[in-house]
């Protein structure tokens, strides 16, 4: 599956990376709880630290529900791994909440938020994630660049 969005995404050579240059894979990694985690990878399948995503706001995700017609919160009891480069959420089974009466409808859509420095003009740009996630167990949802994105400044 491909990134839902992707905005100001730029690799080494300042282009625009394009929403199907970056891969989106779901894990199922276990069933001793409903938890989601994050990851990113790079090219090479090097992590990306999730200090990258400077904007994020970790404790207070949300998705919008057209079901509920409303912003609903995503995930409780965040946890980082020690190095950063994973969060996981515990989240109700099934999520969203409510697609289970929506007829599949409701989606969850996460939004990874960072800023850089492009030539002296500050950018904001973000990958979007649109998922739901339907059986019980612990998921990791990997999110994998094909080229090198840039989130140093210049």
């Amino acid at each position: 599956m491909k990134a839902s969005s992707a905005s100001n995404v730029r690799d080494y050579l300042q282009r625009i990376m394009p929403r199907d240059s970056i891969d989106v894979f779901f894990v199922k990694t276990g069933t001793a709880s409903n938890t989601v985690s994050f990851r990113f990878f790079n090219p090479d399948s090097s992590i990306i630290p999730l200090t990258v995503f400077d904007m994020q706001h970790w404790d207070s995700l949300y998705y919008y529900s057209p079901q509920a017609a409303t912003q609903v919160k995503f995930g409780f009891n965040r946890q980082f791994d020690t190095d950063s480069t994973i969060v996981t959420y515990d989240v109700p089974n099934p999520f969203p909440v409510l697609t289970d009466v929506s007829g599949g409808l409701d989606m969850a859509e996460m939004y990874f938020r960072f800023k850089r420095v492009n030539f002296g003009r500050q950018e904001a740009g973000n990958v979007g994630v649109r998922f739901s996630i339907q059986e019980p167990g612990n998921w990791t949802v990997a999110v994998k660049f094909r080229q090198w994105p840039k989130f140093e400044d210049d």
